[in-house]
Formats: C-alpha cells, sequence, structure tokens
C-alpha cells in the first residue's frame, strides 16, 4: 500500500513540472511575441517617419514631371501648328511664285497684244480720217439729194464720234501698260485718272476698276509691314495675313480690268469697222 501512494505522489510532481515547463516556455514565447510586435510597430513607425518624405517628395517630382509633360504636349502641338502653317506658306509661296512668273510671261504678252491694239486703233483712225475727208469732199463738189446729204451727215457724225473715241482709247492703252505705281498716293492718283479714261471709253468698265482702286489701302498696308519682318516665321504669318485680308489680290484685280479694258476696245473696233464696210 505505501508504494501505491508513492506513485501517485510521484505522478502529480511529474504533472507538475510538466505544466510548470509549459508555462515557462509560453511566458518565454509571449515575452518573444511581443517583443516582435513592439519590434514591428517600431520598424513601422520608423519606416513610416522614413518612407513619408520621400512620398511626398516622389509626388512633388511626380507634379513636375506632369507639369513638364503637359508643357511638353502643348509645345508639340504648338510645333505641329507651326508645322502646318510652313507647310501652307511654302505651299502658298510656291503658288505665288508660279503665279509672278506666269504674270510675268502674262505681262510681256499683254505688252505685245497693247502695241498691235495701239497699231490696228491707230490705223483704224487713219481710215475713219480719210474716209471724213471724201464724205466732206461730197457734200462740198456733188450735187446731191437732201436724203444723200442727210446720209452722209449722219454718217459723218458717226465718223467723228468714233475717231473721238479712239483717241480716248488710245490714251487708255497707254495709261494701262504703265507700271504698277510703287507709292500709295502714286496708285490712288494713277487709278483715279485711269477711272476717268475708262469710264469715257466704256461706263461697264466702272466696277472693275472700283475692285482695283478698293484695293489700294489693304495692298499698301501689307506691304508696308514687310520692313517689319526679321526671321522666317514673321515672314510667313506676312504672307498668311495678305492671303487672309486679300491685299495680295490687287495685282490679279489689275490683270482683270486690264482685260476688260482690251476686250472694250476690240469690241468698239469692231463696231467701228462696220461704218467703213
Amino acid at each position: 500500500m505505501p508504494v501505491k501512494k508513492k506513485s501517485r505522489r510521484s505522478k502529480s510532481n511529474s504533472r507538475f513540472k510538466s505544466n510548470q515547463s509549459s508555462s515557462i516556455i509560453l511566458t518565454k514565447y509571449s515575452k518573444l511575441f511581443v517583443s516582435i510586435f513592439i519590434a514591428f510597430i517600431f520598424g513601422s513607425l520608423l519606416s513610416y517617419s522614413y518612407i513619408t518624405p520621400q512620398l511626398s517628395e516622389l509626388r512633388a517630382h511626380e507634379e513636375v514631371l506632369n507639369s513638364e509633360i503637359d508643357f511638353l504636349n502643348s509645345r508639340v502641338e504648338d510645333l505641329e501648328l507651326t508645322e502646318r502653317n510652313l507647310n501652307d506658306a511654302k505651299a502658298n509661296i510656291a503658288i505665288l511664285n508660279q503665279n509672278l512668273m506666269q504674270s510675268e510671261q502674262e505681262n510681256i504678252q499683254f505688252n505685245s497684244q497693247i502695241n498691235r491694239l495701239n497699231t490696228d486703233v491707230s490705223n483704224l483712225q487713219d481710215n475713219f480720217e480719210l474716209q471724213k475727208l471724201e464724205l466732206d469732199t461730197i457734200l462740198r463738189e456733188k450735187d446731191l439729194s437732201d436724203a444723200e446729204v442727210t446720209r452722209i451727215n449722219d454718217k459723218l457724225v458717226s465718223i467723228k464720234s468714233v475717231i473721238l473715241r479712239f483717241d480716248n482709247d488710245k490714251l487708255l492703252l497707254v495709261e494701262i501698260r504703265k507700271e504698277i505705281p510703287q507709292t500709295r498716293n502714286e496708285a490712288q492718283q494713277h487709278w483715279k485718272n485711269v477711272k476717268t479714261i475708262a469710264l469715257q471709253t466704256d461706263s461697264s468698265l466702272g466696277p472693275a476698276i472700283d475692285k482695283v482702286i478698293t484695293k489700294i489701302d489693304p495692298y499698301y498696308d501689307w506691304i508696308a509691314k514687310l520692313d517689319n519682318v526679321t526671321n522666317d516665321e514673321e515672314y510667313i504669318n506676312w504672307i498668311i495675313e495678305g492671303q487672309l485680308s486679300g491685299a495680295y489680290t490687287y495685282n490679279e484685280e489689275i490683270v482683270e480690268f486690264r482685260n476688260d479694258a482690251l476686250l472694250a476696245v476690240i469690241i468698239r473696233m469692231d463696231a467701228a469697222l462696220s461704218l467703213i464696210a
């Protein structure tokens, strides 16, 4: 019996020691866990205090980069627009140069045509002068009926009128052959004088010459700005402005008027020929 009691006590001691050992182990693990947790919290706080300024700096740097990107994008758009304008201007300049060469060639042909037309007008006028003299001689020397006298007098009136018109036509041909004036005042005076002569030749020339006159101020305002052009970009803008304002059409309106004036003189010559046919 005593042996059994001793065995129970031994087992009880063993359990106590086992529980005590487990408690010690748990305590150690708890302390270790707490230490790790504290270290984690401390590390997190330390990392946060270290990373936060860096994050702020990165955000600020990101904003700077975004601003630079926006600026570069706007510059790219500006450059693309400038490139388009440059290409348009180059195309327009090429057209203007082509038109200039064409105008020079047309001017040569125009002057040649005026010379021929002026010669034809002079010859036709001489023929009318001769016919006028012949009719005057007939009226003086021949015994004519009243009807014949009336017919000849009517023809003389028409011939005299044509001769006077031819004088005006030749004057108009001289004026439209002149070089385009270099200054605004000269241009205003020149085209005012041309208008007076043109209306005597044919009143229908009024609208054509008025188009020329209305372009004088825009054209010379535009030309005056060329003195302030200092680089290619300003020159391109100057060309574009001339196109938008219509100033460059000044020369085109002059060509249109000249063609209309020549046509008016030719029509008069054709009509006059019927008088001596």
